[in-house]
């Protein structure tokens, strides 16, 4: 049987972590007497493919060992805090296994990070595989990600053509040079981008992906 596969991107698609990633940026802001930046600002920038994070967000040119360690050690400890998934995307998860598809996970952040927030909210189960950028040597926008969790299914020429679903243009760059369909989940934080396959206007309208693989 050709298997079905829908890769997620995590935050901003799947799951509404804006208000955690916000304080762990600013709380490494402090430690080097920033002032905090506003929650829109970050979101808005977070997931662009075109700036300079660490110069954006701590006015640096890369990310110091001090302000990951700070950082990685911080948001561990909250990324659970007000975290939720976004309405209807557990019922559409839901639908996806009881249809026969294959799920995993594709994020940016760190495996560790993902693991911990998936589980809390109960939602872990619903994935095969999660990716997280300690887990290749170059994140989203390359393709590196989704051709790893290809690998894992074995991919073929018999089967649909998978789907990346994502909030940035970082998820619909992967996802054209991956090979595969993407799908722009306009809820998240990213701004509009053009180069998708299909745009989703709210999470429950993931379900519409089942159209493609029939």
């Amino acid at each position: 049987m050709s298997k079905k596969i829908v890769i997620f991107d995590l935050d901003g698609t799947l799951v509404d972590s804006s208000d955690n990633i916000s304080s762990a940026i600013n709380f490494v802001r402090a430690d080097s007497g920033l002032p905090p930046l506003h929650k829109d600002f970050i979101t808005s920038n977070i997931n662009k493919d075109d700036i300079n994070p660490a110069e954006v967000f701590y006015g640096t040119n890369v990310f110091t060992a001090r302000q990951k360690e700070l950082f990685e050690t911080f948001y561990l400890d909250i990324c659970t805090n007000s975290l939720m998934a976004y309405d209807g995307v557990v019922g559409a998860l839901e639908r996806f296994k009881k249809g026969g598809f294959y799920l995993s996970v594709a994020t940016n952040g760190a495996s560790m990070f993902a693991v911990k927030m998936l589980a809390s909210l109960k939602i872990d189960s619903f994935f095969d595989h999660l990716v997280g950028a300690d887990l290749v040597e170059s994140p989203k926008p390359n393709p590196d990600m989704l051709n790893l969790i290809l690998d894992r299914y074995a991919y073929g020429s018999g089967d649909f053509v998978p789907f990346m679903v994502g909030d940035s243009i970082k998820d619909i760059k992967s996802a054209a040079r991956a090979g595969v369909k993407s799908a722009f989940a306009s809820w998240g934080f990213g701004e509009d981008v053009d180069g998708a396959d299909i745009r989703l206007d709210n999470a429950s309208e993931i379900e519409l992906l089942f159209e493609y693989f029939s």
